[in-house]
């Protein structure tokens, strides 16, 4: 396969890892943009960032790097999708028009099939598990598809074809060695309920702070394997009930060690006394009388 052939079908073979809402014109321009620009110091840059609540339900940030597709984009395209994120935009959007970033929003639950989530209440530990299947990318790219065509922003319209999500556990061996090629940078930021005590992927661990976990996406490709984040927190359930019984017991404790045994016993009534029975001789007296 030459290599023109090659970068000609790299927006279909990295189109959802790379950019993966553009349409297929869009792409086709971008990655012939980038070969010009192979030879110079050039990164593209993608984080997403998923925070997850207690209740397993999640919302998925991804911020894109416009710089490099800006040629492609109307003059006031970003100063639109601005304006229209502000007003309410689906399940939300932002534009740093300085920046040339856009970031999207998608809410996700363990029924949308990308990830699952566990709790494991312990004592004296609640341990939260996330373990991540699929990246939304195809989610991601229905919304900024949408974004761009209700500002009319792209000088190509949409193509309106439907991008598949990143399968992590697929081969993506090949994406990779495109994404290097061109110096694509990717990362995937889990915040989890409580501090993070374990994060990886396969061997590919995670830069953990405090209740986050920061991978290198294109590093957990190569794994094939889910991504796992677990976290714990005192369960405070379990340590309320726990007080509650010894504060019960240190009182029956003290209320029956206050008083001395003997002061005790002082105070307890004592028995009443049956009437003796009366004698012949007393009965003859009380006759008499």
């Amino acid at each position: 396969m030459s290599f023109v052939r090659s970068v000609r079908q790299l927006p279909q073979r990295l189109g959802f890892y790379l950019l993966s809402d553009l349409s297929l014109s869009m792409k086709n321009q971008i990655f012939l943009m980038l070969m010009l620009l192979s030879t110079a110091t050039f990164a593209v840059s993608q984080a997403y960032v998923q925070t997850v609540d207690r209740d397993g339900s999640s919302v998925m940030v991804r911020e894109l790097d416009t710089s490099m597709f800006a040629a492609l984009l109307k003059p006031d395209a970003l100063g639109n999708m601005a304006l229209m994120c502000k007003a309410g935009f689906q399940d939300g959007c932002a534009v740093d028009t300085a920046a040339g970033t856009i970031n999207t929003t998608v809410k996700l639950s363990q029924a949308d099939g990308y990830y699952t989530f566990t709790t494991d209440y312990g004592f004296p530990f609640v341990t939260h598990t996330l373990t991540v299947y699929r990246l939304p990318t195809d989610r991601f790219g229905e919304e900024l598809d949408a974004l761009l065509a209700a500002t009319n922003a792209s000088q190509n319209p949409p193509s309106g074809t439907r991008l598949e999500a990143i399968d992590l556990s697929a081969d993506n061996s090949q994406l990779i060695s495109y994404a290097k090629m061109f110096g694509v940078k990717m990362t995937y930021v889990s915040v989890m309920p409580s501090a993070v005590e374990q994060a990886s992927s396969g061997d590919v661990a995670a830069a953990v702070t405090d209740g986050s976990a920061s991978f290198d996406l294109i590093a957990v490709l190569a794994t094939s394997k889910p991504i796992v984040v677990q976290s714990r927190e005192l369960n405070y359930t379990y340590l309320v009930l726990l007080v509650a019984l010894v504060v019960l017991a240190a009182l029956a404790y003290s209320f029956f060690t206050a008083v001395p045994k003997g002061e005790r016993e002082r105070k307890s009534p004592e028995p009443a006394m049956e009437p003796k029975p009366e004698t012949k001789v007393a009965k003859k007296k009380k006759g008499s009388k």
